[in-house]
């Protein structure tokens, strides 16, 4: 794809100025939360926010939603955000999922699932042909350690993921594991000589080595009771690593967002960023998909940025009003637009072209001051980098638990602007925001916080990458062009 010539973001004076390159009809990959129960407990859970209503979908909702993306020209739908099976509440039976994959399957619409595990069992169980109708699956793993994992998300869930993809790896699926890099805030699990003759039972089960049993404590800090675990050290990636190699899995990594408060005691230092990618592409056999603009930047591979409201969007389960909202990233619930049901999706007043998604393209297109003030020899590929990391995080600081690695890590901004909103007038849509919105809003404007030039500014210097790395897959791969992520297969 051509790049956009580049403009500084005061020379777009409007919304309008962004030119047909990125005017309608545009989204080509789809992430939809069907559900909003979800029995498993994740500490780092980004979309519980937008998963409090005991609305369900219905068959005429999801009607609806298929046509809606065929109008769109939409390639592929990853479904997610809750435990996809449970698309009206904890009753597996009473799943729309199987009804949803066919239609998508019907329209020609490439199909992927995130799961934990109990989806691909209870499909491959007892909806056999909707197991295969599935094209691309991703099974959770927080941490290649069972103890950890279940810390982490819950009891047992570890046992899921293995099965499932163990099913996946004889059916030949393709699939993946998918780990959020981060470090787990996790309480201490209690070991006692029982608890461990039951847990290498239970290894043994599952044709595991003990190792995974560990609970990883390598450059664990406590405090107030709980210990800070990375997952994204090489120690756990090597495990992570021959974990997949021994599900004949491919690796997929996103990094944590801080879409929550909490979660500013469980993000990555730059250091730790750097450092867990640079050992994640070392040992790698090929890139699968290269979609994090700063490795696609460092690595001098092909890239164009964020993919975020431009060539992707994300469909939010139903709201207690019974809408269901559309989002230019699954991160960023406050760009919410209403309602993908009655809404049109495409023309002027379309969802695609509504000022939540087009402020997303400006900031790609424009790209933010200080890339291009600073000279940065990454910008065209990197374009200011992750929109999300740059909304929810700024500055530098080194939290206690950190010194013990040293590193430089973004703060997470805690006071966020309330949704801002559009109102349609005599003379089109008006944009509103909430008080200080606009304050709020400039976040955009600036790069991602773990981009390497800044970075550098604040000490941090990225390692050198290898370049020039084969990048490629067969079949199809939902989570190309879709959120800022990176899928190996590990040597």
């Amino acid at each position: 794809m051509k790049q956009p010539q580049l403009a500084k973001m005061e020379e777009i004076r409007d919304l309008d100025s962004l030119g047909p390159e990125v005017g309608f009809g545009v989204i080509k990959n789809v992430g939809w939360s069907l559900g909003n129960y979800c029995n498993a407990k994740c500490e780092h859970c980004y979309s519980w926010q937008v998963r409090q209503s005991k609305l369900d979908i219905t068959r005429e909702d999801a009607d609806t939603i298929v046509n809606k993306l065929v109008e769109l020209g939409v390639e592929t739908v990853n479904i997610g955000g809750n435990e996809p099976i449970f698309t009206n509440g904890p009753d597996w039976q009473a799943s729309l999922l199987p009804y949803i994959v066919h239609r998508l399957h019907e329209a020609g619409i490439a199909i992927g699932i995130t799961t934990y595990g109990i989806t691909a069992k209870i499909l491959y169980n007892h909806f056999r042909d909707t197991f295969y109708k599935v094209d691309d699956w991703d099974v959770s793993f927080d941490s290649p350690y069972l103890l950890e994992h279940d810390a982490n998300r819950g009891q047992n869930i570890y046992k899921e993921a293995i099965e499932a993809s163990r099913i996946l790896a004889r059916e030949k699926r393709t699939h993946s594991i998918i780990m959020c890099a981060m470090n787990m805030y996790l309480k201490k699990p209690k070991v006692d000589e029982y608890r461990v003759r039951r847990l290498v039972e239970t290894a043994k089960q599952l044709g595991l080595s003990t190792e995974y049993i560990g609970f990883h404590f390598a450059n664990a800090v406590e405090e107030n009771g709980r210990v800070h675990v990375p997952n994204f050290d090489p120690a756990s990636l090597d495990a992570l690593l021959r974990l997949g190699k021994e599900l004949d899995a491919e690796v997929r990594i996103n990094t944590l967002k801080p879409t929550d408060p909490h979660h500013e005691r469980m993000i990555l230092g730059l250091g730790q960023d750097y450092r867990g990618f640079h050992f994640l592409i070392g040992n790698s056999d090929h890139i699968v998909v290269m979609g994090e603009p700063r490795y696609a930047a460092l690595t001098n591979s092909e890239g164009n940025g964020c993919p975020c409201g431009s060539s992707s969007m994300r469909i939010h389960s139903k709201t207690p009003m019974g809408t269901i909202p559309v989002s230019p990233c699954v991160y960023m619930h406050e760009f919410k637009v209403e309602d993908l049901l009655t809404d049109p999706v495409l023309g002027k007043d379309g969802i695609v072209n509504r000022p939540e998604f087009r402020i997303l393209r400006k900031r790609k297109i424009a790209i933010p001051d200080y890339c291009r003030d600073s000279s940065c020899e990454l910008i065209e590929t990197c374009r200011g980098g992750c929109a999300t990391q740059a909304y929810f995080a700024e500055g530098e600081y080194i939290p206690e638990y950190m010194r013990i690695h040293d590193d430089i890590t973004p703060k997470i901004v805690t006071r966020r602007m309330k949704p801002f909103y559009t109102q349609k007038t005599q003379d089109g849509l008006k944009f509103f925001y909430m008080p200080d919105g606009r304050k709020e809003l400039a976040r955009l404007w600036k790069p991602d916080p773990y981009s390497p030039k800044l970075a550098r500014s604040m000490g941090t210097a990225a390692p050198t990458f290898p370049q020039n790395l084969p990048i490629g897959h067969d079949g199809m791969r939902v989570h190309e062009n879709y959120l800022c992520t990176i899928i190996i297969a590990p040597k």
